[in-house]
């Protein structure tokens, strides 16, 4: 391995005994492609980009709505969101399912991420 790929290396372990715990476990509740699937075809909507999500997005909300069946699927997918929302708008994500006229009386189960909302209490 040349040189390049030792700092590298050493850059990510770096960076990952940098992190704080909860993120790390938060990033590895994430590393399925689920969420970050289901949330990119958003993000035009979610930065104000585009006036309506796309219907991709609204797709991948539903199918993201349909994988929340357990409770911790719920808090792992509630997560996951709060991490990938940092640095985009909430309450543009909290209109999506409006938008797409995705009925919550269904039972889906996406926790509506907010900026004080507390995963561990997902229903």
């Amino acid at each position: 391995m040349g040189s390049l790929g030792i700092v590298l290396i050493v850059t990510i372990c770096l960076l990952t005994l940098m992190s704080p715990p909860s993120r790390i476990m938060v990033a590895s509740q994430c590393s399925g492609p689920a969420v970050g699937f289901a949330f990119a075809p958003c993000l035009g909507f979610l930065d104000n980009k585009d006036p309506r999500p796309l219907k991709a997005c609204c797709s991948g909300h539903e199918n993201l709505h349909k994988r929340g069946k357990t409770k911790e699927d719920r808090v792992a997918i509630c997560n996951c969101l709060k991490m990938l929302l940092e640095n985009h708008d909430r309450r543009r994500f909290l209109n999506i399912r409006e938008q797409c006229h995705i009925d919550k009386s269904k039972g889906l189960g996406i926790p509506d991420v907010g900026p004080t909302a507390d995963c561990s209490k997902t229903p």
